[in-house]
Formats: C-alpha cells, structure tokens, sequence
C-alpha cells in the first residue's frame, strides 16, 4: 500500500510560500535558482490522514521536516488548491505569514540533490519561473499578500493608536 495520499487519481500535496518584507522563499532542487526555482513543497502522506485536518497537518510536517524541525509556522492562510495534470499532482497553496525559527542555507533530502533556499521579491520570482503553475501560483499569492498587508498596517495603526490615547488620557 502506498503511503502517499491520492485524490480523485492525483496525488495531493502541499506548496509553503514563506513571505517577510516583500519577499517570498524558493527553493532550487539543487539546480541552481536560473534551472529551476520552486516554492517548498511535499506530498500528503496517508499518516497526515489521522482527522479531517489532514491538509493542514501535512502541512506541518512537511515544514518540520523540510527544514530540518527549525521552522515552526504560527500562522498560515489557505490560499486554494491547483491542479498540474502535466505532474498528476493537486497542490494545497499556502502562504506562511508567521513562523519561528531560521531557515538552514541548505536542504538535504536523502537520494536527493541539497537544494538551497532564498528569499526573493515578486518579480525577481517571476523572471526565475519556469512553469505555468508557478505563475497561478504567485498571482494568488499576490492577490492574498495585498490583503495580508493591509490588516497588517491597520493593526499597527490601531496600536499606535491605542499607545497614544495610553499616554494622553
């Protein structure tokens, strides 16, 4: 039996797109970053399967293993799922706005290249694509980053909002 998890005859995985002060993390395959950039990724196992979270616990544990248990996400946003026929694969897009932990420079998986990850902006990650899905991909994360942003500053603008009437009242 396999120990990967199948939808509708594809098989489900995973794609973590870190975001910090403009920049989304890629990852190389070990190809070099003008071969192949990707988003961090991971195929759903049957273990994941133990509740109906189980999109959100591979998630988890791809992002522990991945990264070698030094990143820990805090907060996630379910972003939608995208069919690749060409791979047979359907991918859960997340995009991880909140985390603790550093990233190592490198990747190891065992029977693999190391792959290394960096951070980029959005276009400097455009120009590095080279497959279609990664543009559905980044337009959907572009979409949320924008909605994210704004939430963002309008916390900040409320703390500093509530600091000065602290100090003023």
């Amino acid at each position: 039996m396999s120990k990967i998890s199948y939808k509708n005859g594809l098989i489900e995985a995973v794609v973590f797109c870190f975001y910090k002060d403009g920049k989304i993390l890629l990852e190389d395959r070990g190809k070099g970053f003008d071969v192949e950039a990707l988003f961090p990724n991971g195929k759903i196992e049957i273990k994941d399967k133990f509740n109906n979270e189980y999109v959100l616990n591979a998630l988890h544990r791809e992002v522990s293993e991945e990264f070698n248990k030094q990143i820990s996400i805090k907060k996630e946003k379910y972003l939608g799922q995208i069919e690749v026929a060409e791979i047979n694969v359907l991918f859960y897009l997340f995009l991880i706005i909140e985390w603790e932990g550093d990233f190592p420079s490198v990747i190891k998986e065992k029977g693999k290249l190391d792959s290394r990850v960096s951070f980029f902006t959005i276009d400097e990650a455009k120009a590095l694509f080279k497959h279609d899905n990664l543009f559905i991909m980044i337009d959907l994360i572009q979409k949320n980053i924008w909605l994210v942003q704004l939430v963002l500053d309008q916390f900040k603008q409320s703390m500093l909002l509530l600091k000065w009437a602290k100090n003023n009242f």
